[in-house]
């Protein structure tokens, strides 16, 4: 109990209220179906509970103590974490979720996901055979999985947590059938690690200025990726290692690859990053800043804690914070009023000084506003 909690205090501070709900229903089902309950309201338990107050809670008196209202600042986050998930969304858009929500998950969870795949096949999977491991990374999909598979939106962050047990799973099929047929699975290894090598250098030769643009440092991770498949070619043919932990360790190296590589150019097209970049050239590369009016934010009540408000700087969609924050090496900051040199992104009508003239506009789909980009006009 008290490493669990530790762990689940550490993912509460890094993110958010998704990480209680993961050790709850993973716990509680647990110990229902071991029959042990009980173990709910024995002292370990609670100990378990106190070291998951005593971490996040400093994090919250410190920031009370530099002038935060820690209490505000959780409501806000329970809240913001439920609509994310529970978002009001049409009947339609909840049922195309709900179809769609295996087929997301399994592309999610690649290539872990690949040991599952085998079970639609009769023949293997007869192969399955249950260990205690197996039944517990079953047991936390299915306690977890319901909370986002019945929500109006897929929010791949919060389902991280899942793939783990979903890589015991995949280990556990992978396992059963290496040992069936050796012969026939060292084969499949390395055929998969013969065609991805080749198919890699191959595109060592394909690389261009575009997509170099879209993923950063493409022909060492290419070569890394390369070489790392030889070195498991080599071993899978010269000698006798176990040939499970050289497909796990394939699996391994396609997962880096499935992120390094894969997941950036398949948002190439992110009209974010496009507009950022285009933002900071017309910025003439000075600092952007937020402009625009305060505007009061609601903030429901959360048991003994009153509803109130806060005052927030205007919303802006998170992609063009980071974009613009990363290529000039400086959070964005927030200004109520236009001055100095500084370039200021704005969507409100606001009152602009004549030092500043209006250099770029576009349409923010994902609030249907108008943004403006106002820089410091050096002939005035």
């Amino acid at each position: 109990f008290l490493v669990s909690y530790a762990l689940c205090a550490l993912a509460f501070l890094t993110k958010g209220p998704p990480a209680i709900a993961f050790q709850t229903l993973t716990l509680i089902g647990y110990l229902i179906i071991v029959k042990k309950t009980k173990l709910l309201f024995r002292l370990p338990h609670f100990c378990g509970v106190g070291v998951f107050i005593l971490i996040a809670g400093s994090y919250f008196a410190l920031y009370e103590s530099q002038n935060g209202t820690a209490s505000e600042y959780l409501r806000n986050l329970i809240f913001e974490a439920g609509e994310k998930i529970q978002a009001t969304k049409s009947i339609g858009n909840r049922i195309s979720t709900f179809l769609v929500f295996p087929i997301q998950f399994l592309k999610l969870s690649l290539p872990w996901s690949l040991g599952i795949v085998l079970l639609l096949f009769p023949k293997l999977r007869i192969l399955w055979k249950w260990t205690p491991l197996a039944k517990f990374a079953c047991l936390a999909i299915l306690v977890n999985m319901p909370l986002y598979w019945f929500g109006a939106k897929f929010v791949a962050r919060y389902l991280y947590p899942l793939l783990p047990f979903m890589a015991i799973l995949s280990a556990h099929m992978l396992l059963a059938v290496a040992k069936a047929y050796p012969r026939a699975m060292r084969r499949i290894i390395r055929l998969v690690l013969l065609v991805v090598g080749l198919s890699l250098i191959s595109l060592f030769f394909l690389i261009n200025d575009e997509m170099k643009g879209y993923i950063a440092l493409v022909e060492v991770k290419i070569a890394i990726t390369v070489i790392l498949l030889g070195v498991l070619f080599v071993f899978l043919k010269n000698t006798k290692t176990h040939q499970f932990l050289i497909l796990g360790s394939a699996l391994l190296i396609a997962r880096l690859l499935f992120n390094m590589l894969y997941l950036p150019y398949m948002d190439r097209e992110l009209e974010y990053r496009e507009s950022s970049q285009k933002l900071i050239e017309m910025s003439d590369k000075k600092p952007i800043l937020i402009g625009g009016e305060l505007t009061k934010r609601s903030i429901r009540s959360l048991g003994p804690i009153a509803a109130s408000s806060v005052e927030i700087p205007p919303q802006i969609p998170y992609q063009y914070v980071y974009y613009i924050g990363k290529a000039q090496n400086s959070p964005m900051s927030y200004s109520q009023v236009i001055e100095g040199t500084n370039s200021y992104l704005v969507y409100d009508q606001i009152e602009i000084p004549d030092t500043h003239e209006l250099k770029f506009e576009f349409r923010d789909e994902w609030q249907g506003r108008d943004v403006r980009l106002y820089t410091f006009a050096n002939d005035k």
